[in-house]
């Protein structure tokens, strides 16, 4: 039986250490001149111009002060690239829809950050890559997300740049994912992965935003 094809981007499920993934995120601002939509599950980076929000951002129940929301953007994929790690929710405001992040609106994303967190992705589907992927490198594609769902396209590369060898991709693949109806010998396997190039590693130091 093939292997489901849905996608939803990158889906925290555990720290690296074997304990459970507690929901933890960190808030981060999109300001209202970003004219893309972001859905739960999209990798995220530093704004390469980023300051913390000019303006006090506003949620129900509460205010975000000037200069305690670093601003973000799409994560570049291309290899050599960071990523802070994906959104798994918004905050409430009176401007943007919680479902997911509408464009051309003040959104306050929750994004998991934490640079030991293992997470589930499914790959692009256009070719099996088998159980020889474990342990390997690599990219993902970006794709539509759902205005319905709120959940990201997102998806791991298999052919575009087939993972390998290469620690400057985002992803290192662990293993793949243990679930009901998961062939790892298919096409739209979902792997278990960490970010590989994560912009708060501690191997060499923190990189600031380009």
């Amino acid at each position: 039986m093939a292997n489901p094809t849905n996608v939803f981007g990158l889906k925290p499920v555990r720290r690296r250490d074997g304990s459970p993934w507690t929901g933890k995120a960190t808030a981060y601002s999109i300001p209202s001149g970003d004219t893309n939509n972001y859905f739960i599950g999209d990798p995220m980076d530093l704004a390469a111009t980023a300051t913390g929000n000019s303006a006090a951002v506003t949620i129900i129940g509460g205010e975000f002060a000037v200069g305690t929301l670093p601003e973000i953007v799409a994560a570049t994929l291309a290899d050599g690239n960071y990523t802070i790690g994906p959104i798994i929710g918004f905050m409430p405001t009176t401007e943007a829809s919680t479902v997911y992040g509408a464009a051309s609106t003040t959104r306050v994303a929750l994004v998991a950050d934490d640079p030991d967190l293992i997470f589930q992705i499914r790959d692009d589907g256009a070719s099996a890559l088998g159980i020889a992927a474990v342990g390997l490198n690599a990219i993902m594609q970006s794709g539509s997300g759902s205005t319905i769902t709120g959940l990201s396209g997102y998806v791991l590369d298999t052919n575009g740049t087939a993972p390998g060898a290469d620690a400057s991709n985002m992803l290192y693949i662990d293993r793949a994912a243990n679930i009901h109806n998961n062939d790892a010998t298919l096409a739209s396997t979902v792997w278990e992965v960490f970010i590989s190039m994560h912009r708060y590693a501690r191997l060499n130091g923190i990189l600031g935003k380009a």
